[in-house]
């Protein structure tokens, strides 16, 4: 029997990806940040991405055409696809978007009043930016990163902290390999995610899917809304079809009095793209996220009823949901470290090479991020113990982002600094360790870019990647070297140009770039916030291990229980109402059609998807061409 040929390093994907990974982090921090057109990140289902996909795919089907062997393969697209995921992720939120807001703003928001000046001398100077001129220039704009003063203030902090988000991308590289064996291979999880992308791709371009006319129905029903709405926001006589939580969706306004102030948030949205990957999952998955988080809200509202809390959404008050989120997610990250042990310890095996390079880079990396805050004062147990629970909360996402397709995944409301600093009876820092440890704020109070459920589809849509798993390792890696170079320079470019503190430019990462100074203020005056109940974080992950045991006992058990850990999050704000779309179109489609009507129809919701993506970002062309502010399809 002959051997099956050995599958090529698709080398074209991978050099075409990690190429382009610096204009298209351009563009896309330029058209949020500047143009206001779009988002380019932020979505679990990252909207620059799948747009650049979709227009490789199609030069690509015309390529083959001419001439089959000069087009790309599938492997190609997909490689491309995650490294531009993994690059796009590197420039949000999280990662360089609020890191360079927070490079001068020590000494730009300075004043009499909060007295910022006191932990200016705690800060390591090669961290921030304390020339006042080259402060002046990036928060003002008008100015150019390539003038030579600019230039000698920002690289040292620039190679710090691309230094250390490197680091922290690579653990996050090594904790996906150490996972992917479990989540993809034996556990078979739906990566919802990962469909459009590995229809798209199929085959180079696959015709079937590319001439399926309920595929360009979902479109054209996307498109006809989003062009609707763009056309709505540039002339306001045109009707709008409202899908987002504004206006009459936003019912919540009309809760003014106890105990329905407790429901809070609380609002409608019907986004295509949400609805069609909700008909992607299954329908046990999709019935638990909206009804855990209706669910949640009754609990709230009778915390209200009954003068158990003011806002349920507080911390150290019934039904304390800030802390059994932390659980759940702690509770999550415990399960998937467990249910991995065999392929963790196989690093010690014969045979076991890649794992044990994995394990290795993981506490090489972890170790040297410990290190480089070691040596500035911070104490050896509170970066330990912040690195744990940053990992902790990058699990949680991953593993919720790989069973639901959420698409807008946050962390719990209590961020890592709060776990640590709020914590019953911590330690409390000195003036230059809190001021250490303040730093690491932009890196944790927003997990909605985290890389680490980008780095592990990208191992679903390659499993095994012709059975070494190297090529993407390797891709992943650059895609992480030039992804934070890029980041930096691109985020640099942009407001050296228009401003972090100006009106030509998005307000809220400015904000967000003082916010570990204001903290650090308030905290060194001691008036830091309360702390939270550890009861309730237990409450959390023994709901969860809980509702894990129900599940794989009791066969009919309706609740899944990553729909709970999903619903203590903010992330279903703006889509239970989606999953609840989802779950009972496609409910109807298998009572009365079966799977097979369910595979017909996919193409369908798929359009749905890429309509929403793929429209909105042809008018976010436009709006960046013409500077003109451009509807944004999602969120608000």
């Amino acid at each position: 029997m002959s051997e099956a040929p050995e599958q090529r390093l698709p080398w074209r994907g991978l050099a075409l990806g990690l190429v382009l990974i610096p204009p298209t982090t351009l563009f896309g921090v330029y058209a949020y940040i500047v143009a206001q057109a779009t988002l380019w990140g932020q979505t679990s289902l990252l909207r620059g991405p799948v747009f650049l996909l979709f227009g490789l795919v199609l030069v690509n089907l015309l390529v083959k055409k001419v001439k089959a062997r000069l087009g790309l393969t599938e492997q190609d697209l997909l490689l491309f696809y995650t490294i531009q995921c993994v690059a796009t992720a590197l420039s949000g939120i999280g990662w360089s978007q609020f890191l360079v807001p927070a490079l001068g703003s020590a000494k730009y928001y300075a004043t009499n009043e909060n007295n910022m000046q006191r932990f200016w001398e705690h800060i390591p100077n090669g961290w921030w930016i304390h020339d006042k001129d080259v402060i002046q220039a990036l928060y003002r704009g008008h100015s150019t990163l390539y003038d030579a003063g600019n230039w000698a203030a920002v690289w040292r902090p620039c190679l710090h902290w691309g230094i250390f988000m490197v680091l922290l991308a690579v653990a996050a590289l090594c904790v996906g390999q150490l996972l992917r064996e479990q989540w993809v291979a034996r556990e078979r999880l739906t990566f919802p995610l990962a469909y459009l992308p590995i229809e798209m791709s199929r085959d180079g371009g696959s015709r079937a899917l590319w001439t399926n006319r309920l595929l360009w129905a979902g479109f054209a029903l996307a498109a006809f809304i989003d062009c609707v709405n763009a056309l709505h926001f540039l002339v306001p006589s045109v009707p709008e079809i409202t899908v987002k939580p504004i206006n009459g969706l936003k019912i919540d306004a009309a809760f003014t009095t106890r105990p329905l102030t407790g429901l809070k948030p609380f609002v409608f949205a019907f986004y295509p793209f949400m609805i069609g990957i909700g008909f992607l999952l299954t329908t046990d998955v999709s019935f638990s996220c909206w009804a855990w988080y209706l669910l949640i809200k009754v609990v709230s509202l009778l915390g209200v009823q009954f003068a158990w809390c003011d806002n349920p959404l507080q911390t150290g008050g019934f039904p304390y949901l800030p802390e059994q989120s932390v659980g759940a997610f702690m509770a999550l990250a415990a399960l998937a470290v467990w249910r991995s042990r065999g392929d963790i310890l196989s690093s010690f095996r014969p045979g076991g090479q890649v794992n044990r390079v994995a394990l290795g880079g993981l506490f090489g990396s972890l170790g040297l991020i410990g290190w480089l805050v070691w040596r500035q004062g911070l104490p050896a147990w509170t970066g330990v113990a912040w690195l744990a629970v940053y990992m902790v909360y990058s699990i949680g996402c991953a593993r919720i982002v790989s069973e639901t397709g959420s698409g807008w995944t946050w962390s719990p409301r209590l961020n890592p600094h709060d776990v640590l600093l709020r914590m019953p009876g911590a330690p409390s820092l000195n003036p230059r360790q809190a001021t250490v440890f303040a730093w690491l704020m932009p890196f944790d109070m927003d997990f909605r870019d985290n890389v680490l459920p980008q780095q592990l589809q990208g191992m679903r849509l390659l499993p095994d990647d012709a059975g070494r798993g190297r090529p993407l390792l390797w891709g992943l890696l650059l895609a992480i070297i030039i992804g934070v170079a890029a980041a930096l320079w691109a985020h640099l470019h942009v407001y050296f140009q228009y401003g972090i503190d100006s009106a030509l430019t998005r307000r809220w990462p400015a904000q967000v770039g003082r916010q570990p100074f204001d903290v650090l203020v308030n905290q060194l005056k001691g008036q830091a916030p309360g702390p939270y109940s550890l009861g309730g974080v237990g409450f959390g992950a023994a709901m969860l291990l809980a509702l894990v045991a129900l599940r794989t006992h009791i066969l009919a058990w309706p609740l899944h229980p990553i729909g709970y850990a999903l619903a203590l999050t903010p992330s279903l704000d703006y889509l239970w109402m989606p999953f609840l779309v989802a779950w009972a179109i496609k409910s109807m489609v298998l009572r009365w059609g079966g799977m097979k009507l369910y595979r017909q129809l996919m193409p369908f919701f798929l359009g749905l998807i890429l309509g929403d993506y793929v429209v909105p970002l042809l008018w976010a062309l436009y709006g960046t061409l013409t500077s003109q502010q451009m509807y944004l399809s999602f969120p608000h």
